[in-house]
């Protein structure tokens, strides 16, 4: 079960920091007794297994003991953030039916709504994990958690996944190199599959977690004191924190003497980013994830110094253990051969068990491998349009959702976006599609670098017509302070095109 696995390792060390945030320091004999307690009291309040309990809190300390008291007592935890705008909030709590919901009241009080009303949630006190769990039956492939991202029809989609999976993928991912002495930074909101990943590979290595505030992402002097003054060693964030820090703090990150290791995911870093990072942190292993909320993730590289790339593409790696990556064509066909492009299948034990109340749109994506001879089971049609290297890395080339015909030809946005950001004058950039009389046209927001003026559209069109073909390049530019993002930190494109 989650708990176990993520407070296993702790135990032999129980006086060791497990959580720090801010100026709290919890061990991880502190963060047991917590989560038992909180296990215990939300038994008391009538949360029972398979239960739903929402979570609309920040992460801190106390975060992270209510999801192993989910655990504990077999209930489903569901995380939100309070940023979520409420409209959207209200109609996932609508249809998740949770028997329990936890917020944060006046200062740091917990306070719990249940079906009798709402009150101050305290852990109870002198509860045991034994005395939290006595007369649970636990399942490995129950649902552990229901996470929340954007979905294709406007409507969030709600993916869940077991306690199997979870652990599947945090005892492979661990292995890309944290060990017990590291102290991970982590700056993702609580609902961010990133934020699993991050307490999975700290707690189940018998690392310490540092929660990083999410204010200080727009701090960039005060987000590199913080990770300095916590003697962070292995930092994780979606590139767009990265490049936010590179942009503003021109060589600042130098000081970062006692990090040892980055690691990226969620959306492309730009190479010529990348290799400012290299410059910055050169003792730094710089680790790019890839994955899906659906499995959390697949794969990561170690990239190699000076990291390879090919075609603009940096690879993303291979399958992790207890994964299978593939890909087919058109027809269903499993491509073996390099530099090949076909769409990516995701294989194995850490993948989600389906969308919560959408069966139809599970049966859609949880497919039957259609490889001949293949062993039975269900893959994943991730929608990544990706090729092999002749070593067998996998380089990702965009969405299929992120395909539109400009006339005629399939172009990719994405691709686009790339060659954007290559140039030296530009800090960000994304590319829509919008119509303009009657016609596909292709439009390019763009965030200029600091220092290199407010719009230089001619220049821009000098550097794609260097590399794309007439049809891919934009058509018109718009100059902006940033783009929209999430609350999880990626690129909002839905209010990019509404813009």
């Amino acid at each position: 079960m989650l708990h176990d696995y993520l407070l296993g390792a702790g135990r032999s060390f129980p006086d060791k920091a497990a959580l720090v945030c801010r100026d709290t320091e919890w061990t991880y004999a502190e963060l047991e007794r917590r989560a038992a307690g909180y296990a215990v009291s939300l038994r008391s309040s009538g949360v029972r297994p398979e239960d739903r309990v929402a979570l609309v809190l920040d992460p801190c300390p106390e975060a992270i003991a209510l999801i192993l008291a989910c655990s504990m007592i077999g209930a489903v935890f569901v995380p939100l953030s309070p940023e979520m705008p409420q409209q959207r909030l209200d109609g996932v709590l609508h249809s998740v039916e949770p028997a329990a919901v936890v917020r944060h009241g006046d200062g740091e009080q917990l306070r719990v709504t249940l079906a009798d009303g709402e009150r101050v949630l305290e852990p109870a006190a002198g509860a045991s994990a034994q005395a939290a769990q006595k007369g649970i039956a636990h399942r490995p492939h129950r649902v552990a958690y229901i996470i929340f991202t954007s979905g294709t029809t406007g409507q969030p989609k709600g993916i869940m996944a077991s306690h199997h999976a979870a652990v599947a993928f945090f005892r492979a991912f661990s292995r890309y190199g944290v060990d017990a002495g590291d102290r991970i930074g982590t700056v993702a909101p609580l609902q961010f599959d990133f934020s699993l990943c991050d307490l999975g590979v700290a707690l189940g290595s018998g690392a310490t977690l540092v929660q990083v505030p999410r204010l200080l992402v727009h701090k960039p002097a005060a987000f590199i004191d913080y990770l300095a003054r916590k003697r962070v060693t292995v930092m994780h964030a979606v590139p767009s924190v990265w490049t936010g820090l590179l942009s503003a703090t021109p060589g600042g990150l130098a000081g970062l003497a006692q990090l040892r290791a980055i690691m990226y995911a969620g959306e492309t870093f730009p190479p010529h980013q990348l290799r400012v990072l290299e410059e910055q942190l050169p003792q730094v292993a710089i680790v790019q994830g890839f994955g899906h909320s659906e499995s959390i993730g697949c794969s990561f590289k170690r990239l190699p110094r000076p990291f390879l790339q090919l075609d603009g593409k940096v690879p993303v790696g291979r399958a992790i253990e207890g994964m299978e990556m593939f890909l087919v064509d058109e027809r269903l066909r499993e491509i073996t051969r390099p530099h090949v492009l076909g769409e990516l299948y995701v294989k194995g034990e850490a993948l989600f068990c389906g969308y919560w109340k959408d069966p139809a749109l599970t049966a859609a994506v949880l497919v039957e491998d259609p490889r001949p001879g293949a062993t039975a089971g269900l893959a994943f049609k991730s929608g990544d349009r990706m090729f092999m290297d002749e070593a067998g890395d996998f380089y990702s080339c965009g969405r299929v959702d992120l395909m539109v015909k400009v006339n005629g030809y399939r172009v990719e946005l994405e691709e686009i976006e790339l060659r954007l950001a290559s140039h030296p004058l530009v800090a960000e950039a994304a590319v829509v599609p919008h119509l303009e009389d009657g016609r596909l046209q292709l439009l390019a927001c763009v965030v200029p670098a600091p220092g290199s003026g407010a719009a230089f559209a001619g220049l821009l069109q000098d550097h794609c017509a260097q590399a794309l073909p007439r049809y891919m390049r934009p058509s018109a530019y718009r100059f902006v302070a940033q783009l929209p993002k999430t609350v999880n930190g990626k690129l909002d494109r839905a209010r990019l095109r509404d813009a």
